[in-house]
């Protein structure tokens, strides 16, 4: 009886994750961090299949959206901002002008529901 391999495929390092679903490693690093994982070959390599991880990847599906967009159409102010995943990209419109600072339209909209869920919270206590 021949002993075969185990079959690692559904396991992808964070390098490979951030290519595959073009997401930024930084930001991966953060939210992987209580994800459950496995040391194959000397390299940390996370279930791409775990149920926890899904929401993480869906991210790389996303759209983008601007910062003025965040702001005058959301309402929010910039320190809400500040523990949102930011992208900063080439203005297209002037070369000239600083980048474009690009928020995860869902991360935005999941924020608006924590904040409204904390608002009623404090209005039935």
């Amino acid at each position: 009886m021949t002993k075969q391999k185990p079959n690692h495929s559904h396991f992808l390092s964070i390098a490979e994750i951030s290519s595959k679903y073009k997401l930024c490693e930084s930001m991966l690093k953060k939210n992987l961090a209580n994800i459950e994982r496995k040391v194959i070959k000397g390299k940390v390599h996370y279930d791409i299949y775990d149920p926890a991880i899904k929401p993480i990847l869906k991210f790389g599906q996303m759209g983008f959206i601007t910062k003025t967009t965040v702001i005058k159409d959301f309402k929010l102010k910039e320190k809400d901002l500040v523990k949102m995943y930011k992208k900063e990209v080439k203005n297209p419109h002037y070369a000239c002008a600083k980048p474009m600072q690009l928020y995860f339209e869902k991360q935005v909209r999941l924020y608006l529901v924590k904040q409204q869920q904390s608002i009623q919270t404090k209005i039935n206590n």
